[in-house]
């Protein structure tokens, strides 16, 4: 069952976020503080009403997730819309995959974007294959997005 995330459970999106970057190996990038200036973020976007996260329930626990925020953030809030959507936090526990479980939630985070008008939508894949499909189905197109990432960031061997 589909739901809307609570302002009270943050955790689980923290704690799905962190699963998330730890299946990349990324979590030797965060910073020490992370959970409180994601808890910070995360609950100021709420209250806002710009940011929300969905949660696929299967036996009264979550085991999937996805979060939409608007972005007004250089260069976008000087063009016609002033914003970007942003999805993130798009994490389904791995005994849950392959039912359809993260096109779902997502789809719902595209949802609430489009619903408040957002034309351009943006989100980070991993390079896993099926994600990259998935997304490529929904309607993403892979673009000429350029990033820099040192290989021997500080704190990852």
């Amino acid at each position: 069952m589909l739901r809307t995330l609570q302002e009270t459970e943050l955790q689980t999106a923290q704690d799905f976020r962190y699963a998330m970057m730890d299946e990349c190996g990324m979590t030797c990038h965060l910073l020490p503080d992370w959970r409180e200036r994601t808890a910070e973020i995360y609950a100021d976007m709420y209250r806002r009403g710009e940011g929300m996260h969905v949660g696929w329930v299967e036996d009264g626990r979550v085991v999937g997730t996805a979060g939409a925020m608007i972005r007004t953030d250089f260069p976008f809030n000087t063009l016609k819309g002033g914003c970007y959507g942003w999805i993130m936090d798009v994490y389904v526990q791995p005994e849950w995959r392959g039912r359809g479980i993260a096109r779902r939630v997502t789809q719902s985070a595209l949802d609430w974007l489009r619903a408040r008008d957002v034309a351009i939508i943006k989100l980070v894949a991993s390079d896993q294959a099926m994600a990259l499909g998935l997304y490529e189905r929904m309607g993403f197109q892979r673009t000429n997005d350029m990033r820099f990432v040192p290989t021997a960031a500080p704190g990852c061997a």
